[in-house]
């Protein structure tokens, strides 16, 4: 009797591990698919470069490359747990700031990063926007925050969750802080006439959060979303979700 149910748990056993390796191998599949899919779409932003020769269009071109290859960077942070696809978002940070600081007007050396995003993953539907909103701001920082002769500078950038209580809900708050000379004063996020400031409003109000800025020893931008799911700490379980 012991023998038989041990030769149906491990039957049990070995089509669970059997279904497991479909399933890696379809969402595989599906990481190659949209991989391919965001380099046609940098491709094509790229080859739109070749017919135009006014500066300011060229240089928004540039910058929807840069979004792309961004979101290509998101596939690779991509995991699962159960049936739930998740972001670790603190590896994203460190991903894209390896990449836009090599586009800094400033020696990179004079720069220090700091990534306090932690390791919770975070829900794919809410992840994404997080991602654009995070390289949209640590771009800006590392092109425009800093000037030329400072010696040392900074860009922090943090993810915080309150938990929910009786009188309030919970509430996810993007942190991204420098110590550069400020943004103008007469240069409003909610009213941006620059592409990536109007990036940042337009996303945050879609994912139902507000922005607040701070130019006080340097420039704070916070991001809050209230109402946001409970951020996820990883187990033993979690698979990747990329090749």
């Amino acid at each position: 009797r012991v023998r038989e149910m041990q030769g149906v748990a491990e039957m049990a056993n070995d089509e669970l591990q059997e279904q497991l390796e479909i399933q890696d191998e379809l969402v595989k599949s599906a990481y190659r698919h949209n991989i391919d899919t965001l380099q046609h779409i940098g491709n094509f932003i790229a080859l739109q470069s070749e017919f135009f020769e006014d500066e300011a269009l060229l240089e928004s071109i540039a910058g929807n490359q840069g979004r792309v290859a961004a979101l290509g960077q998101l596939e690779s942070c991509l995991y699962y747990q159960g049936d739930t696809l998740f972001a670790d978002l603190s590896r994203y940070v460190d991903l894209i700031f390896a990449t836009i600081l090599q586009s800094s007007p400033i020696p990179i050396e004079r720069i220090a990063t700091t990534n306090e995003i932690g390791n919770r993953l975070v829900p794919i539907g809410l992840a994404t926007p997080l991602a654009l909103l995070s390289y949209e701001l640590l771009l800006n920082c590392v092109l425009h925050a800093f000037d030329d002769d400072a010696a040392a500078n900074f860009i922090l950038i943090t993810l915080e969750q309150t938990h929910a209580t009786d009188e309030q809900e919970s509430e996810l708050t993007l942190t991204v802080r420098d110590s550069g000379s400020g943004i103008p004063g007469n240069i409003s996020i909610a009213n941006a006439e620059s592409t990536g400031f109007a990036i940042v409003s337009s996303v945050a109000r879609q994912i139902g959060g507000h922005v607040d800025i701070s130019t006080d020893n340097g420039t704070v931008i916070v991001i809050s979303i209230p109402g946001a799911p409970e951020l996820l700490l990883p187990f033993g379980g979690q698979r990747e979700f990329h090749s």
